[in-house]
């Protein structure tokens, strides 16, 4: 019998976030897991649990509102899944978060979005790697 751990579900820490969200995207990470159907994704993902920090931004990286806390369903190397509680209308975003100790910042442009049960969800394309994240946290 396999047994899935904290560990390997990869789960950062989620604290600032409701429990009701961090709770469905375990699901949503365990029910991918275990699927066994065929994949259509060009690449593998890694299912993976992490908060993010993200602000929607125009083209030139300036945000175009307040920061707002999300969490990862999967990363794959272009890609990113994440999961909110809040419907939004953002093209491009930057997301903060840490994986292996170290701080990563990103622009995403989004693939898809979508609602995902009682929650949303979207996909984002990663456009560049910043130095900093462009909104005060």
């Amino acid at each position: 019998m396999c047994t899935l751990t904290q560990d390997s579900l990869h789960i950062g820490d989620t604290s600032n976030l409701p429990q009701e969200l961090v709770d469905f995207a375990r699901r949503q990470v365990i029910n991918a897991i275990m699927y066994k159907g065929d994949q259509r994704r060009r690449e593998e993902r890694q299912p993976m649990l992490l908060q993010v920090r993200a602000v929607a931004v125009d083209e030139a990286n300036q945000p175009l509102g307040e920061p707002f806390d999300l969490i990862t369903r999967d990363i794959s190397s272009n890609t990113i899944g994440l999961i909110y509680t809040e419907p939004m209308n953002a093209n491009r975003m930057v997301i903060q978060f840490s994986i292996a100790g170290t701080d990563v910042t990103l622009v995403t442009e989004t693939i898809w979005s979508g609602s995902l049960g009682p929650f949303y969800g979207c996909a984002g394309r990663y456009l560049d790697r910043l130095d900093h994240f462009p909104a005060s946290l």
